[in-house]
């Protein structure tokens, strides 16, 4: 756990770099670029990037969706965007208590009934207010059919707050195989769970 904070650590202050552990690490993603994951230098994919935050902020004021239609179009672009595996969107109630959650996989366009989450790392977010990307060493859905070797994931959970309070989290993870994700991701998609937290009431 602590070499995965130290790697992370040293991917968030340049890449191509090596530190020691340190217990002022922090295990929570915090950049002080807030450009970072939203302007890369490269047109194609910066033109991508602010076309889907245009998307989601015409989802959000979208008058003819309802707030649950909005929420499922808006977890699968998140989905899309992020090259995430899966998306859980948790409800979050006054009393910091799970009130619902909207399930969804990648190339599958309906809700999913029931999807493999870590308990710990939502409880920390709603705890805490803030979220946290890394790779998740303690679960795992299954073992690889070829390897044998546990499917670890790639997690991020991300808090939606309006004006000051929690009203939900969004949760991301896919198989460390395909998907690792870093500071710059979790930026984009805090940037889009801010745009979206205004259709919570």
């Amino acid at each position: 756990e602590k070499a995965d904070q130290a790697l992370y650590f040293a991917k968030e202050n340049g890449r191509n770099s090596g530190c020691l552990y340190r217990d002022d690490m922090s295990k929570t993603a915090k950049r002080i670029d807030k450009l970072a994951g939203i302007i890369s230098g490269s047109l194609v994919e910066d033109q991508r990037r602010v076309e889907t935050m245009l998307e989601v902020l015409e989802l959000q004021r979208s008058i003819e969706l309802g707030i649950g239609e909005k929420l499922f179009n808006f977890l699968g672009r998140i989905i899309e965007v992020s090259e995430a595996q899966t998306g859980i969107l948790f409800d979050i109630g006054e009393d910091g208590e799970i009130k619902n959650k909207l399930a969804r996989k990648k190339f599958i366009s309906t809700e999913v009934e029931e999807e493999h989450y870590n308990n710990e790392i939502v409880d920390k977010c709603i705890k805490s207010g803030t979220g946290e990307y890394k790779v998740d060493w303690n679960s795992y859905q299954g073992l690889d059919s070829v390897t044998g070797m546990p499917d670890w994931q790639s997690v991020m959970a991300v808090p939606i707050i309006k004006r000051g309070e929690l009203k939900g989290v969004l949760y991301l993870s896919a198989s460390i195989k395909t998907k690792e994700f870093d500071a710059g991701q979790y930026n984009f998609v805090k940037t889009l769970c801010d745009i979206i937290s205004s259709i919570y009431a």
